[in-house]
C-alpha cells in the first residue's frame, strides 16, 4: 500500500499515515499541557467565623490538557484568560466559602476554551496551620 508521509517531517511521525490499521494500532499521543503554577492571589474565603472580614493568601495551579496536534497547527491555548479571571475574583472583594468554589470557577474558564480536553485545578491555603506546608482542594474536569 502506498502511504503520505506527515508533514511534520518527523520520523515518529512518517509511518503510514492513510493505513487505517497502522492508525489505529498507533497509540494515542500524550496531550501537551498548559499550565500555571504558583499563582498567589490574596482574597477573603473561608466558612469558619474567623475567616470573614479578612483577606487570606490563596495559591492557585491550573493544568490544561491539549491535543498535540494543535501545536502541529500553529495554534495554541493562553493561559491568561484563567489567570486574568482568578485575578479578577481576587480583586472583586467578594466573600468565597469554599475553595472548591475557586477552583470550579478556575476550570469553567479554562474550558470556555473548546481546545482544552481535560482541566485540573488545585487551590491551597498555605498559611492555615503552621504544621502544614498547606491545606487544599484539587479539581478535575473532563469535556
Amino acid at each position: 500500500m502506498v502511504g503520505r508521509l506527515a508533514q511534520s517531517g518527523n520520523a515518529e511521525y512518517g509511518r503510514l499515515m492513510d493505513d487505517p490499521d497502522e492508525r489505529a494500532r498507533r497509540p494515542e499521543p500524550p496531550p501537551d499541557i498548559v499550565f500555571v503554577r504558583g499563582l498567589r492571589l490574596s482574597m477573603e474565603i473561608g466558612v469558619e467565623p474567623s475567616e470573614f472580614g479578612r483577606t487570606q493568601t490563596v495559591v492557585v495551579s491550573v493544568r490544561m490538557e491539549v491535543s498535540p496536534e494543535l501545536r502541529r497547527t500553529g495554534a495554541y491555548v493562553s493561559y491568561s484568560h484563567v489567570v486574568e479571571h482568578l485575578i479578577a475574583l481576587a480583586a472583586s472583594g467578594r466573600h468565597v466559602e469554599l475553595l472548591e468554589h475557586v477552583a470550579e470557577s478556575a476550570a469553567r474558564k479554562a474550558l470556555e476554551d473548546p481546545e482544552v480536553m481535560r482541566v485540573e485545578v488545585t487551590v491551597e491555603k498555605p498559611d492555615v496551620f503552621p504544621e502544614a506546608e498547606a491545606v487544599g482542594c484539587t479539581i478535575t474536569v473532563t469535556r
